[in-house]
C-alpha cells in the first residue's frame, strides 16, 4: 500500500484532533501531529515546540517521556544544540529508568559534540558504551567518543580508544572512520609510518565512504612527512581521479602544488596553484594559492609574473591575512628587478602591518638593502641600526652589521664603519663575513698610519680566511704593514708566504715587487736585483717603473754601472710619464758619471732639474757642481753650488753646497769668500756632518 505523504497525514490528524480535543486520544493525536510535522523538514521547528509543549503540559502522561525525547531529537536535527542538551538533561533528571534513556543520552552526547563541549560529550559516549555494551549503536558511540577525544587533541587516548576494537566494527564505514581517526592522531603525534598503515587500512575498509577524500588527503600528508613525494602526489591525484566532485578537490590541487614546490618543481607548482585560483576564485584557498603562486613564479626566475600574482592578491583580497607578507614578497621581486623605489614602498607597507619579529626583521633588512641601492646611505644605516636594536639575534644579523658598515663607509664615516666591521667579527666569529670584516678593520688602521693595529687585524683576517682570494689579499696587506713598520724580516716572510700559496694569484706580481722592495730596504742588493727581475706585469705601472729604478739603484750600489744604466734607460723609455722619471734620470746620470761619461751625465742632471724642484733636483744640481769641480772649472762649480744653497730648501744639500763652494773659493784663492761659505755651514746648519769640517777650515783660514 502506498504510504501517505506527511502533509496528508497532518491534515487527517489535525481533523481528528478537532473532533477529539477532550478525548483520551488527544495526547497521542498531538504526538502524531508533532511526528508529522517532524517529517516535514521546513516545519521541524514547529515539531520541536510541540514535542516540548506535550512533555510540559502532560508530564504525567505515559507518552511524556517520548515527547521530551523527541523534543531533544528535533532540536538536534535543526541545529539548536543547546536546546537539545537542555531537553535531554531534563529527561535524564525526570526519567532516569526509562527505556528511552540510551537514546536520550545519545542526543545529549551528540548535542555536546556538535556544540564543541568535547569533554562532556566524551564522558556521555563513554557512559553509553559502558552501560549499553550490547546496543546496536555501540560501535558508533565508540567512534564518536574517539571523535571527541581527537577534538580535544588527546591523540594518544584516541588511538587507545579505537585501535583494539576498530577491526571488529560491523560496518565498513565505521572501520574506515575509526582508522581515519587513528591515522590522523598518529600524524599529529608525528608517527607518520603508523599513520600510513592506519589510513591505508581506512581505504581498504571502504574507499567510497563519505569521507574517503579526507583519508586520501591525510594519507598524502603522511607520505609527505616521510619525504615519500611520489606516494604523496599519487594519493592527491587519486582523489581527483576517483572523486572528481569532491568538496576537497581544490585542497587536492593545493596539496599537489605544495608537493611540487617542495621538490623544486616550480613550474608544476605554479600550474596547480593557478588551477585552484581558476576553479574556486571565491574560496578560502584562493588567496593562499595566489600568494604561493607568486613565490613559485619567483623561484622559476619569473619575477615579473610573481609581481603580477602578488599584486592580484593585494588588490583582490585586501583584507586577507597574507597581505603584509605579500607586500614583502613583491618587494623581493622588485628588488631583484632593481625597482628599488617601489620596493621601498612595499616594504614600508609591510612594516606598517602586524608582522612577526622574523618577518619584520626580513622586511627591514631588505629595506636597508634597497635604500643602499638608491644611495640613501643615511636612511640605510638607520634601518640596519633599528633592525639590530630590535632583533639582535636575527638570523642575518652578521649581514646587517656588514651592510651597516658599508653604508657608513659610503657616508665617509670611516671610523664608525671600521668599528662596525670590528663588532661583526667579534659578535659573529664564525660568520663567513668575519674574515672580510677583519680585513677592512686592518685596512682602516693601515690608512690611518696605525700599522701595529693593522698587523693584528690583517693577520687575524688571513688566518680566518682559509684558502681564498681574501687570504692572499690580507697576507699581502699584512706584508706592507710590516714594511711600513720597517720590520722587514717579517714583511719578507709575509710576502714569501703569499707568493708560495698563490703563485698565480691576482697579487702575485705585486707580492714579487713588495718582496724585492724589502730586500732593497735591507740593502741586500744582489738579492734585490734578482727579486726585481721576477716582477712581471704588476697591478700598476708605477710598480713596474719602481722595479726598474730600484733594481738599477741596487746595481749602482754594487758598482755594476753598465747593467744599472740599461735598466734605468728602460725605466725612462717604458715609463716616460712616471713620477719616478727624475730619480731614474739622476741614477742614470750617476752611472754615466762613474763610467766617465761626464758630458752625458751633465745633460741628465740638468734634465732632472728641469723636471722637478724636489730633493732629487737639489742632489742633481749638487752633482753638476761636483762634475765641474772635477773638471777644475771652479767658477762654474761655484755657481751650481750656490744654486743648491739658495735655490732649494733641503738642509743636507744646502750645507754640502756651501761647503763645496768654500772649497772652490779656496782653489780660486778667494779666502774671505771661502771663510764666509764655511761660516754659512757652521751658523745655519750646525747639525750637519759638514759643520765640524767647515769649522776646521775656518780656523785654518783665520790662522794663515
Amino acid at each position: 500500500m502506498k504510504e501517505a505523504k506527511p502533509s496528508a497525514a497532518l491534515s487527517v490528524i489535525e481533523s481528528a484532533l478537532t473532533r477529539n480535543e477532550k478525548s483520551p486520544f488527544a495526547v497521542p493525536l498531538q504526538l502524531d501531529r508533532a511526528d508529522a510535522l517532524y517529517e516535514m523538514p521546513p516545519r521541524r521547528e514547529d515539531a520541536r515546540k510541540l514535542y516540548a509543549q506535550i512533555a510540559e503540559q502532560h508530564a504525567g502522561h505515559a507518552l511524556a517521556p517520548q515527547a521530551l525525547y523527541m523534543a531533544g531529537f528535533a532540536a538536534l536535527a535543526i541545529g539548536d544544540y543547546e536546546d537539545a542538551i537542555g531537553q535531554a538533561t531534563a529527561f535524564m533528571d525526570r526519567y532516569p529508568e526509562d527505556e528511552l534513556l540510551s537514546g536520550v543520552i545519545n542526543v545529549a552526547a551528540d548535542g555536546n559534540l556538535q556544540a564543541g563541549k568535547f569533554s562532556t560529550a566524551e564522558a556521555l559516549y563513554r557512559r553509553l558504551t559502558k552501560e549499553y555494551p550490547k546496543h546496536h549503536e555501540v560501535s558508533q558511540w565508540r567512534v564518536r567518543r574517539a571523535t571527541a577525544l581527537y577534538a580535544e587533541k588527546k591523540y594518544r587516548e584516541t588511538i587507545d580508544a579505537l585501535a583494539p576494537v576498530a577491526s571488529a566494527f560491523p560496518r565498513p564505514e565505521q572501520q574506515a572512520e575509526a582508522q581515519l581517526l587513528i591515522g590522523s592522531s598518529h600524524n599529529n603525534l608525528k608517527e607518520y609510518e603508523e599513520a600510513v598503515q592506519s589510513l591505508s587500512a581506512s581505504l581498504k575498509a571502504s574507499s567510497s565512504w563519505r569521507r574517503a577524500d579526507e583519508v586520501l588527503l591525510e594519507l598524502a600528508e603522511s607520505h609527505r612527512r616521510l619525504s615519500q613525494w611520489d606516494a604523496a602526489k599519487a594519493r592527491a591525484k587519486e582523489l581527483l581521479t576517483k572523486l572528481p566532485d569532491s568538496r576537497l578537490a581544490g585542497h587536492a590541487h593545493f596539496r599537489l602544488a605544495e608537493y611540487a614546490y617542495e621538490t623544486n618543481d616550480f613550474q608544476t607548482a605554479a600550474a596547480e596553484y593557478q588551477t585552484v585560483i581558476q576553479n574556486a576564485p571565491k574560496s578560502d584557498l584562493a588567496p593562499q594559492a595566489q600568494y604561493a603562486l607568486g613565490w613559485a613564479q619567483l623561484e622559476r626566475g619569473h619575477p615579473q609574473q610573481a609581481i603580477e600574482a602578488f599584486t592580484a592578491l593585494i588588490e583582490q583580497h585586501p583584507q586577507h591575512e597574507t597581505i603584509p607578507q605579500a607586500h614583502y614578497a613583491r618587494a623581493v621581486c622588485r628588488h631583484q628587478m632593481k625597482q628599488y623605489v617601489v620596493a621601498v614602498d612595499d616594504l614600508n607597507a609591510s612594516l606598517a602591518s602586524r608582522l612577526s619579529e622574523k618577518e619584520a626583521s626580513d622586511a627591514r633588512f631588505l629595506l636597508g638593502l634597497s635604500q643602499a641601492a638608491l644611495n640613501q646611505h643615511p636612511q640605510a644605516a638607520a634601518t640596519f641600526r633599528k633592525l639590530l636594536a630590535e632583533s639582535p639575534k636575527y638570523a642575518k644579523a652578521d649581514q646587517a652589521y656588514y651592510e651597516l658598515a658599508w653604508a657608513l663607509k659610503a657616508e665617509k664615516k670611516e671610523n664608525e664603519s671600521a668599528r662596525t666591521f670590528a663588532q661583526l667579527a667579534e659578535k659573529f666569529p664564525e660568520s663567513p663575513l668575519a674574515a672580510e670584516s677583519l680585513f677592512y678593520v686592518g685596512e682602516h688602521h693601515y690608512s690611518q698610519g696605525e700599522f701595529e693595529q693593522a698587523v693584528v687585524f690583517l693577520n687575524a683576517s688571513r688566518e680566518k680566511a682559509g684558502k681564498s682570494a681574501l687570504e692572499e689579499k690580507a697576507g699581502h696587506k699584512l706584508g706592507w704593514a710590516y714594511f711600513r713598520l720597517e720590520e722587514f724580516d717579517k714583511a719578507v716572510l709575509a710576502f714569501e708566504r703569499q707568493r708560495t700559496a698563490y703563485p698565480e694569484g691576482k697579487l702575485a706580481a705585486d707580492g714579487a715587487f713588495a718582496l724585492a722592495e724589502c730586500l732593497f730596504r735591507q740593502q741586500k742588493y744582489e738579492e734585490a736585483v734578482a727579486a726585481y727581475a721576477q716582477v712581471k706585469n704588476p697591478s700598476n705601472d708605477e710598480f713596474a717603473a719602481l722595479s726598474l729604478l730600484h733594481a738599477g739603484q741596487s746595481l749602482t750600489q754594487l758598482k755594476q754601472w753598465e747593467r744599472s744604466g740599461k735598466l734605468l734607460r728602460r725605466c725612462l723609455d717604458e715609463f716616460p710619464d712616471s713620477p719616478s722619471v727624475p730619480a731614474a734620470l739622476y741614477e742614470l746620470a750617476w752611472s754615466y758619471q762613474n763610467m766617465r761619461r761626464t758630458d752625458e751625465a751633465l745633460k741628465l742632471y740638468e734634465a732632472v732639474t728641469a723636471k722637478t724642484d724636489t730633493e732629487v733636483a737639489a742632489r742633481a744640481r749638487f752633482m753638476i757642481g761636483e762634475i765641474y769641480f772635477e773638471k777644475k772649472d771652479h767658477r762654474e762649480a761655484t755657481r751650481n753650488f750656490f744654486k743648491v744653497a739658495y735655490g732649494y730648501a733641503y738642509p743636507k744639500w744646502q750645507a754640502a753646497a756651501h761647503f763645496e763652494a768654500g772649497r772652490c773659493f779656496e782653489v780660486l784663492r778667494k779666502f774671505e769668500q771661502a771663510r764666509k761659505s764655511y761660516l754659512e755651514v757652521v751658523n745655519k746648519f750646525p747639525e750637519s756632518d759638514k759643520a765640524p769640517v767647515a769649522q776646521k777650515r775656518i780656523d785654518a783660514l783665520t790662522n794663515r
